[in-house]
């Protein structure tokens, strides 16, 4: 060994992680400026392996700690990805357990427990939900962002998220919910990751946020030549600096390997041999040869040093000790003297955690995994399994294991495995469809029931996680298992073709049902009524109108011979729809009422049996202007979804819910129910939930003014839903986007995207009175434009439509309203004024409140036109209280122009009430609300209990203070003690 090998070799043993930070200036000032500004919502540093991301995410957690924050820190593991929400299990998990008794209290009992599904550390005293429904892991995710916001109460948050490609799914969905809805507060979220190997819908919000403003990007790429030298130099000869370089091509990790190869061949050479020919060994081909160097650093180790090297690889990163010990096969008192061997040789790191440690990277972690054999691997495996599985832990913690070690035929590990399938279903779907794959493999042949329960659970996970064309694949897998014809075969044919629908597969989910149907030789019995009923429900989806007539009448007849009340209901409810999109009301209304009849003479339980019976009926019930049914039925569906698990109808259910309310005027509740389901579809991955639930949230926004929010959400779910060809919801855009763009002022965007979604000028693709509305906001666009005569001929179709629909609440109102607005714009203000009326008065018959008082701002703008002043100012002030007590703040603004413009001083806010009926006028929400004002909470406070933001809690405390005539919080106290 020469004189400068022996002086290089002094260094080996110090050469770790905490190796000189160098060449990093541009990075660590983007660091600085991010600590030192505006928090956005999250940094992300993004680059191959080795490229320094962990060590610059150190550099940003010790300077943030040296400024007084709160940093928490936890990183993704290689072999761990099926660790349900690991990376912030392994962040904040520690840390709450430290948390006393009294701190935890402060978080009130439903978020608790939703917590408790994600951290083992607050299990001690809760028991974590199950949560009945997949797609709403929505409230799991808004439960830790009210965590995170509630740590950062105190001092500013660093959460530091690392090696996040290889995050576990639930640990995805979670950050992308955060990336979407931000933690109030001093809250900054740092992540590392490889870009080729994240998950594309992570990869995807995290470009959203980007361009949003939200996350801060770092890029660190190769060092140069001189930062090459100063980070190895005095290490290597510097002779080999340029043959380093050029093989690890300016990775810091690879150079430092590379170097602490060649020191240790350098070490271990014969007296003679040059430096040189030692980096000629390992220096080929970086990383292949970074990657050969950490194996021949790993063969240099004892055998029992080696061995518990690779048990701790098995066990997890970090790991515990005595985990690794198990794997390894040795006892826990002969495991303490190779751990200090592996420490001082800088493979293995220490943590903050006690008896917890980590490997210096996650390379070296994979190299050591890798350097034991397959079968040492999988024996090492089962240790775990066994030694879990004595202590207790449930199927959930073991299952990573058992699925790793286990044989063909094991019946405990396939119990285990499902048993684990099933407790993940509702926080974890995408895992626990893979439980239930494991469990499928290890599955003898002959077992035909068990493999088609396992089948079809497979395929409801798969679906859950917005996995759509696997969960179609599970399910196609099961129907070859059954004869056709079979009843059990109707149901997954069924099933299947739902999921044809969300994919957008229309027409194969048609054949599929049909063909099913020709099957069955008795066309009498319950196997048949249900496909009838499911071919109606098919005919929605294609708007087939008439189709849909004709099953549903040909449903709800094999229903009531068969005395099935629940597909009689279901049936009766498409019947109506169908009768309604034709415009055809004969038999409408008799169909209505006998479902709802129906629907409201059966038992939950009978009910949950046919949860689409309530779904067609609360759709059925909007589009016939039955707004507070809706509301009742719709509660009463979610209610049930929510007990049963059954959520294939969530989603649809919640749109109904937010239309009857924001034309009942309850704008609040609206906002609520399609924030619901805008979060429930984004943890589905389906592009036609998440298109339908944006429609909902269109709506609403526009009702309120939020007109930005009204547009992007619009035009969102447009291009979502457009990808899937022509339907129902594509249809449906014309009253939402459409409305929204010529609020805007986009006028030729409203014509464009009207015509578009209902196929042109007949609106054939729109059901019915829906037709109406289409060409309502056509007149209203083309009369803005100034072409009159179009606008008219729009009007014309309006008119012609309407002695055929009932009934005819919304439509008169779409129609004289349209009415007026070309009347105005004629310059004849009392004819104008007239129809403004007669619309208002139409949409109080429907209980259309929103609609109705539209109708007055319109008519008290005409009357003023028209130079009738006082009754204008009454309708407007009418207008404009309405308004502002239904949340409609920008048509209440348009109100107060109006009225100022007629020499009438007015402020903005609506009239004080005059008391009302006291606390009996609150909403559920709202009495939450003012009691925990009572008790001296801040809104912050109240936002993070209840899971609302600041923002709406400000707009529900200002509809308490109008509903109890009160003008502060502590009237609002006082009013409540009395």
């Amino acid at each position: 060994m020469t004189a400068a090998a022996h002086t290089a070799a002094a260094h080996v043993d110090g050469l770790s992680t905490a190796a000189p930070l160098v060449g990093r200036a541009s990075e660590l000032a983007v660091i600085a400026s991010t600590l030192n500004g505006a928090l956005p919502a999250v940094l992300r540093l993004a680059g191959e392996p080795g490229i320094g991301k962990s060590r610059l995410l150190t550099e940003l957690a010790a300077s943030a700690d040296a400024r007084g924050w709160l940093v928490l820190e936890g990183a993704a593991a290689e072999f761990a990805e099926d660790l349900p929400f690991g990376v912030f299990v392994g962040a904040l998990d520690d840390y709450l357990a430290a948390l006393d008794d009294r701190a935890l209290a402060r978080i009130d009992p439903a978020t608790a427990a939703l917590l408790a599904a994600v951290f083992p550390a607050l299990r001690r005293d809760i028991a974590a939900p199950a949560l009945a429904l997949p797609n709403e892991r929505y409230r799991i995710h808004r439960a830790v962002r009210a965590l995170l916001a509630r740590l950062a109460g105190a001092a500013p948050l660093l959460l530091v998220l690392d090696d996040l490609h290889w995050v576990d799914t639930a640990s995805a969905e979670l950050l992308t919910h955060l990336l979407a809805y931000p933690p109030r507060g001093q809250v900054l979220i740092a992540v590392g990751y490889r870009p080729a190997q994240l998950p594309e819908r992570l990869r995807a919000a995290l470009d959203r946020g980007h361009a949003a403003g939200r996350v801060v990007g770092v890029e660190p790429g190769p060092l140069s030549r001189d930062d090459a030298r100063a980070l190895v130099d005095g290490l290597v000869p510097r002779a080999e600096l340029p043959v380093m370089y050029a093989e690890s091509g300016g990775n810091p990790f690879y150079l430092l390997e590379l170097a602490r190869a060649l020191l240790e061949l350098a070490r271990a050479a014969p007296p003679g041999r040059a430096a040189d020919r030692a980096l000629a060994d390992i220096s080929r081909q970086a990383p292949a040869a970074v990657a050969a160097a950490i194996r021949q650093e790993i063969a240099a180790f004892p055998a029992t040093a080696r061995s518990l090297a690779q048990g701790a690889a098995v066990s997890g990163e970090p790991f515990d000790v005595i985990a690794a010990a198990v794997a390894a096969d040795m006892p826990q008192s002969d495991a303490l003297g190779p751990l200090d061997q592996l420490i001082s040789a800088g493979l293995v790191l220490t943590t903050d955690v006690p008896r917890r440690f980590r490997f210096r990277h996650p390379l070296v972690r994979r190299a050591v995994y890798e350097s034991a054999g397959p079968g040492w691997r999988i024996a090492a495996h089962q240790r775990l399994a066994e030694a879990l599985r004595a202590q207790g832990v449930p199927p959930t913690e073991l299952a990573h294991h058992v699925a790793a070690a286990a044989q063909p035929g094991d019946q405990q590990a396939i119990d285990e495995l499902t048993i684990a399938g099933h407790a993940l279903a509702g926080r974890a779907p995408l895992l626990a469809a893979r439980r239930f794959g494991a469990a499928l493999r290890l599955l003898p042949g002959g077992e035909t029931c068990r493999r088609l329960d396992l089948l079809q659970a497979r395929a409801a996970s798969l679906g859950a996680a917005g996995w759509l064309t696997e969960s179609r694949a599970a399910l196609m897998e099961a129907m070859a298992l059954v004869a056709p014809g079979d009843p059990y075969r109707v149901q997954l044919e069924t099933r299947c073709a739902g999921v044809e629908h969300l994919l957008g597969l229309h027409p194969d989910a048609h054949r599929r049902l049909k063909s099913a149907l020709d099957t069955l030789s008795d066309r009498g019995g319950a196997p048949a009524a249900a496909l009838m009923t499911e071919l109606a429900a098919d005919a929605l989806w294609r708007t087939d109108w008439e189709a849909m007539r004709r099953w549903g009448q040909d449903a709800s007849a094999a229903g009531r011979h068969l005395g099935d009340r629940a597909i009689e209901a279901a049936a009766l409810a498409l019947l109506a729809l169908g009768e309604f999109g034709l415009a055809l009301p004969e038999q409408a209304e008799d169909a209505l009422l006998g479902a709802a009849t129906l629907v409201e003479s059966l038992t939950d339980a009978e009910l949950a049996a046919r949860p689409d019976a309530s779904f067609y009926l609360t759709h059925a019930e909007f589009a016939y202007e039955r707004f507070e049914r809706v509301v009742r039925h719709a509660d009463r569906g979610l209610r049930l979804a929510r007990a049963t698990g059954q959520g294939q109808f969530f989603i649809g259910t919640l749109y109904a819910k937010t239309a009857a309310l924001t034309f009942l005027g309850r704008l609040d509740e609206a906002r609520e129910a399609a924030d619901e389901a805008v979060d429930s579809a984004l943890v589905t991955g389906n592009d036609n939930q998440l298109g339908f639930a944006l429609q909902a949230r269109t709506r609403v926004a526009t009702a309120t003014g939020d007109l930005d929010v009204a547009v992007v959400a619009g035009e969102e779910s447009a291009a979502l839903l457009r990808r899937l060809g022509p339907s129902v919801l594509v249809a449906g855009s014309a009253w939402t986007l459409g409305e929204a763009l010529l609020e805007a002022g986009d006028l030729g965007g409203c014509v464009t995207t009207v015509l578009d979604a209902v196929g042109g000028p007949n609106a054939e693709r729109a059901a019915g009175g829906f037709r109406c509305r289409a060409w309502h906001l056509l007149v209203r666009a083309e009369t803005a434009r100034g072409r009159l005569d179009t606008a008219q001929s729009w009007l014309d179709r309006i008119d012609a439509i309407l002695p055929r629909l009932t009934p005819s609440g919304v439509p008169t109102t779409m129609a004289e309203t349209a009415r007026a607005w070309l009347l105005l714009a004629r310059g004849e203000a009392g004819p104008a004024a007239t129809a403004a009326l007669a619309a208002a008065e139409a949409a109080d018959s429907a209980q259309a409140r929103l609609e109705a008082s539209r109708a007055r701002l319109l008519a008290g703008r005409a009357l003023g036109a028209a130079g009738l002043r006082d009754q204008a100012v009454e309708l407007l002030e009418r207008a404009r209280a309405e308004l502002d007590h239904y949340g409609a703040h920008r048509y209440r603004d348009e109100a107060v122009q109006e009225l100022r413009r007629l020499g009438r001083r007015v402020g903005r806010g609506g009239r004080r009430g005059n008391g009302g009926p006291g606390l009996d006028a609150l909403s559920e929400r709202e009495r939450q609300i003012a009691e925990l004002v009572a008790e001296g909470r801040t809104n912050k406070e109240i936002g993070a209990e209840l899971l609302l933001s600041v923002r709406t809690v400000e707009r529900h405390l200002t509809h308490i203070f109008g509903k109890l005539n009160v003008a502060s919080r502590a009237q609002l106290g006082a009013s409540l003690r009395s």
